[in-house]
């Protein structure tokens, strides 16, 4: 054989050799035009970079997701196809979760060229920082825990099969569901104003650095965890339903002229304060359990009210001691009998000196003796509050209300910080303390002994015998 054959023959034995190896290694499965390699990452991206997603069934209105601007990294949903346009809260940690899934998404099988996606596929399109958008078509049926989905990017397009887990997280506007369910998610520690109104009354508070008052109906320092207790019920409030069309003629929303109001404002370093409001309707089943809202004046729901009507008592609200007060800050305390005209007399007052109190008598100081030392250490404490039982507080006068006494508090150079009035209730048989418009009640016998002797001498408390009448004052 020439050397030419030879050489012949070695060619093609090459050729042949080449194409068995191809053959015995069956199907591409390293990816190509088509599609990433089985085991490769669907897609080139970042999750920080998505400002918005459009996702909408084939020939239908996108409901379309937005990055909110607010340091909480929430989002806003806009639904396509509802009758007015609507941004919904929804929890950044829920839409994080989506494009997480999406940037971590591999491909776990090769992809044909063309793989069917159905009549109806769900598209997804996420428009990043830079402008660009990124499309998603997700197939309408999935098999085995698969489906395919269609990538169109600047690059052009491929197919890949993914986990289903991505189709199901998209298909069937499943994100609708991730809306906020918290109808009142404003209502929280940093809130600066609140007010609460029925038909029948209203409650205001208001927040100076962390000290709370109420300034409807009266105004009177608040309890400050009762106030948070508030806003924690009021956080807690749930939405069971959005309403996402116009009900129709026959439903009573009762949304035209609210039953109930909540306002919370809060203020902010720089700009106007932030409003939130949460319009409480009409009933939305049989047992009253489920009420018509709307929230900011925008997004219609039904919440579960059962515990909100339980709000509207201002009483509950108050302070729960006859002063504000801080104890050390006390350095003067006057304790005066009223007369039958309710003015002042026979006052006795106590001052603080280094270590102990003095009493002051016609200018001049005497020590205090010690059982007296003791009585006004107590009566202190009950009027600041330190160790002091909780009373029942009301802002309506008690029944046959007769009051005795007068104290004041004053610091240490004689100016006034609260002033009180105590008396008894001729039919509860009650100690009260008045202070300014709210009424607190307590048992008799938890009244301070010392405050006790000056309220039960006045003749407004203890009349005089019958037949014996008080001496005139010269001076009135």
């Amino acid at each position: 054989m020439s050397t030419k054959a030879v050489i012949g023959w070695l060619v093609v034995a090459v050729v042949l050799g080449i194409g068995v190896i191809f053959a015995l290694r069956g199907p591409n499965t390293a990816g190509g035009a088509s599609g990433p390699a089985v085991g490769s990452l669907v897609l080139n991206l970042s999750p920080s970079a998505v400002r918005s997603i459009a996702i909408n069934p084939l020939n239908e209105r996108a409901d379309t997701l937005t990055r909110a601007d607010n340091a909480a990294g929430d989002w806003l949903l806009r639904l396509g196809d509802a009758s007015r346009p609507t941004d919904w809260p929804v929890p950044g940690r829920t839409v994080d979760g989506l494009l997480l899934a999406l940037s971590e998404a591999r491909s776990v099988a090769a992809a044909p060229k063309a793989p069917d996606l159905g009549e109806k596929p769900t598209i997804a399109a996420l428009t990043l920082a830079d402008g660009t958008t990124l499309t998603l078509r997700f197939a309408q049926r999935s098999l085995g825990g698969t489906g395919p989905v269609q990538i169109e990017s600047g690059a052009g397009t491929s197919f890949a099969i993914v986990d289903d887990r991505l189709h199901q997280m998209v298909r069937d506007r499943n994100i609708r569901q991730w809306r906020d369910r918290t109808a009142m998610p404003w209502a929280r520690a940093d809130a600066s104003r609140i007010r609460l109104e029925n038909k029948d009354r209203a409650i205001a508070f208001g927040r100076i650095g962390n000290r709370w008052s109420l300034r409807e109906p009266v105004q009177a320092p608040a309890d400050g965890p009762a106030v948070q207790r508030l806003l924690g019920t009021l956080a807690e409030a749930q939405i069971v339903e959005f309403v996402d069309e116009t009900p129709g003629p026959g439903v009573n929303t009762g949304l035209d002229a609210p039953n109930a109001r909540v306002l919370v404002e809060i203020d902010r370093p720089e700009g106007a304060p932030i409003r939130h409001t949460l319009d409480i309707g009409a009933a939305a089943d049989a047992r009253g359990e489920r009420m018509f809202a709307l929230i900011d004046g925008q997004r219609t729901v039904k919440i579960d009210a059962r515990n909100l009507g339980q709000t509207m008592d201002a009483a509950a609200y108050l302070w729960p001691h006859p002063t504000a007060v801080a104890q050390p800050d006390v350095g003067m305390i006057v304790i005066e009998r009223l007369d039958a005209s309710r003015v002042p007399e026979d006052g006795r007052v106590f001052k603080r000196s280094l270590d102990r109190w003095i009493e002051i008598r016609e200018g001049s100081e005497e020590p205090v003796v010690e059982q007296e030392l003791r009585e006004v250490d107590e009566a202190l404490a009950f009027l600041t509050g330190a160790g002091a039982p909780r009373p029942q507080a009301r802002l309506t006068e008690p029944e046959a209300y007769r009051p005795g006494a007068r104290v004041s508090l004053r610091d240490i150079g004689g100016q006034p910080l609260e002033s009180v009035e105590v008396g008894v209730s001729g039919v509860s048989a009650l100690a009260v303390v008045r202070t300014g418009p709210v009424y607190r009640e307590y048992p008799l016998d938890r009244l301070p002994r010392l405050i006790d002797r000056v309220m039960r001498s006045s003749p407004l408390v203890t009349p005089p015998a019958r037949g014996e009448q008080p001496e005139a004052d010269p001076n009135k």
